[in-house]
């Protein structure tokens, strides 16, 4: 129960026995900064690993060659410090990793799709999806890479820029205008993005290839994989200002009517 006057939270047990709590902002800040804390060690303890794959990688260069994906170039390095014992305990690795996260993507998209097909239902999609999961994994690594890259280079402008806007939520709130503008031009990058990562073989296509040349002379950025910033920046603006011009809150629990 909450007491108006005083601002307490007053919590009842089963056995009739009272707990009061006052204010819960102290909670939630002392809750937050140890989010941020812990969230700080593990991004700090990641990095340190990553930094450290990185110099392995590169001294690896010294005994082996170049190899197209990073699967191979660990085997190699295994090989090379720890023999037959340690490329037999990398594949024990990789096979328990990748089983695990397998069985939780088949499972999980499955469930969806059962959700939203009820008459069918999850057992109908379990083994469909299992087996195309099968079908497409002995395409191979590299040719997995090379169709999957496209995709992933499309989505993660999108996702830097929700998550911008989400950084900004004390500022803008959930302001429709000021999202869909941002994403609008933003889709405008990514989508070229796209393009500039597709394989070779539909690279090559004159539409395509006419769009990359495009591309390279007129985006400012659109070679270091960076040209989404402007575009994001632009659309933020354009959003905000023409939030801000049609007289609407920008409050943070208010959405805006639009």
């Amino acid at each position: 129960q909450h007491n108006g006057r005083t601002g307490r939270v007053r919590l009842w047990c089963d056995d009739h026995h009272s707990l009061e709590t006052h204010g819960l902002a102290p909670g939630i800040h002392v809750a937050a900064k140890a989010v941020a804390k812990v969230g700080s060690l593990a991004m700090g303890l990641e990095a340190l690993i990553y930094m450290l794959l990185i110099l392995l990688g590169a001294i690896s260069l010294g005994f082996s060659k170049l190899t197209a994906n990073g699967g191979t170039a660990f085997n190699q390095i295994m090989t090379h410090y720890t023999g037959l014992i340690g490329t037999a305990l990398l594949g024990a690795m990789t096979l328990l990793a990748c089983l695990t996260t397998a069985i939780g993507l088949v499972t999980s998209f499955s469930q969806d799709l059962g959700h939203r097909f009820p008459k069918l239902g999850y057992h109908f999609f379990l083994p469909m999806t299992t087996i195309g999961a099968f079908l497409i994994a002995n395409f191979g690594l590299d040719q997995i890479i090379a169709y999957s890259t496209p995709i992933l280079m499309l989505l993660y402008p999108l996702a830097i820029a929700l998550i911008m806007l989400g950084l900004m939520h004390p500022w803008i709130g959930k302001n429709t205008r000021i999202y869909k503008t941002t994403v609008a031009f933003t889709m405008i990058p990514a989508l070229l993005d796209a393009i500039h990562a597709l394989p070779a073989v539909l690279a090559q296509l004159p539409i395509f290839s006419s769009i990359q040349q495009f591309a390279t002379t007129y985006i400012p950025w659109f070679g270091i994989g960076m040209d989404f910033v402007p575009f994001l920046l632009i659309g933020f603006l354009s959003g905000f200002i023409a939030a801000k011009l049609s007289g609407h809150k920008l409050a943070p629990d208010l959405p805006d009517p639009d």
